[in-house]
């Protein structure tokens, strides 16, 4: 089966992906930031790719010297390139020094205002020539080599970028991370619930949308808190909806009874989470091209042993080991609720 899909004209639009442009004198840490940063988002499954001299100056921009009109045709290219692969629907990362201002502007009209992340990779000039392993900005202060970026040729500091890292004074995954955040992407870890998402590209969420959980939550326990802590965690609001059900064997709590223990601790903790009653469910359906994730999360394995049933089970034989999966601001409830 073809990996597209072919409607009667043309084939599906995707979304277009971000585009990460960092920018930073030579040895601010650029090009190990994007590859570690391709890394990142190999891991939790979100193709991209990497951009920087080694694939580009060695093939389409073999030609172009390092004068300022070339570097000029030089970031042109670069965002021409990029463009292509932000339409395919991948996460483009950039790795060059792009120094002057109004080039990174033209490479944003390019791209798309929407899809142009500029990364500033706030390393020192001097902390640079000191991590120099080929000796580059030696050779630029003695004139070997000409129109060195912070030696004989100017680089001009973004005035608003949408992220600075501070890399002299942070480690790389400290930086990866931020970028991560920016883009509402969880960092897998040992702790983390794997994603795969299968609705639209990830994108920044500055108009402070919700993050949208569907459950029964019999009871709330702390697989359920972890799941819903990855956005919390990234700074992004939470919408709980709990399927109103008609209490049974083995969903013993009310919908009232549920939504108070949510609220409960939720409240305990300062979090922004709403919750909300929604009738109960026969499927959750989408249609494509939508403006927003469809995350299938799968917990790590220190949590994908708890269970709502055993939970129950164990309150009911009268033992004490459910406590450790259910936190403590409303394991009097739960007990409440399922004995009484």
């Amino acid at each position: 089966m073809s990996k597209y899909l072919f409607p009667n004209k043309g084939i599906v639009k995707r979304t277009p992906g971000p585009v990460i442009w960092l920018t930073g004198f030579s040895g601010s840490g650029k090009t190990t930031l994007a590859n570690e940063l391709e890394q990142a988002l190999e891991n939790v499954d979100i193709r991209s790719y990497v951009l920087d001299g080694d694939n580009l100056r060695s093939g389409l921009n073999k030609s172009l010297s390092f004068s300022d009109n070339d570097r000029k045709e030089n970031m042109r290219r670069i965002a021409e390139v990029a463009k292509l692969f932000s339409d395919s629907g991948a996460i483009t990362i950039t790795a060059f020094i792009s120094p002057f201002r109004e080039e990174r502007r033209k490479c944003k009209a390019i791209i798309g205002e929407e899809n142009f992340i500029e990364v500033h990779v706030n390393t020192s000039l001097e902390e640079c020539e000191n991590r120099d392993v080929k000796g580059l900005y030696a050779k630029a202060r003695a004139g070997i080599i000409p129109d060195f970026t912070g030696i004989n040729s100017p680089y001009e500091k973004p005035t608003n970028a949408d992220i600075i890292l501070e890399a002299g004074n942070s480690n790389v995954e400290e930086c990866i991370n931020k970028i991560l955040a920016h883009l509402n992407i969880t960092p897998k870890d040992s702790n983390a619930w794997s994603k795969k998402n299968h609705g639209g590209n990830p994108t920044p969420n500055k108009d402070k949308k919700r993050a949208v959980f569907v459950g029964r939550y019999q009871p709330y326990h702390q697989g359920h808190i972890s799941l819903v802590q990855q956005k919390l965690d990234q700074g992004i609001p939470v919408l709980i909806m709990v399927r109103d059900i008609q209490p049974d064997e083995k969903n013993p709590f009310t919908t009232e009874q549920t939504v108070s223990m949510i609220e409960k601790y939720h409240e305990s903790k300062n979090d922004d989470v709403e919750v909300l009653v929604i009738s109960d469910i026969e499927s959750v359906n989408y249609g494509r091209g939508v403006g927003y994730e469809i995350n299938e999360f799968t917990p790590p394995e220190n949590l994908a042993w708890i269970s709502a049933t055993k939970i129950r089970q164990s309150i009911i034989d009268g033992n004490q080991d459910w406590k450790e999966l259910v936190d403590e601001s409303i394991q009097g409830d739960v007990k409440k609720y399922l004995i009484d």
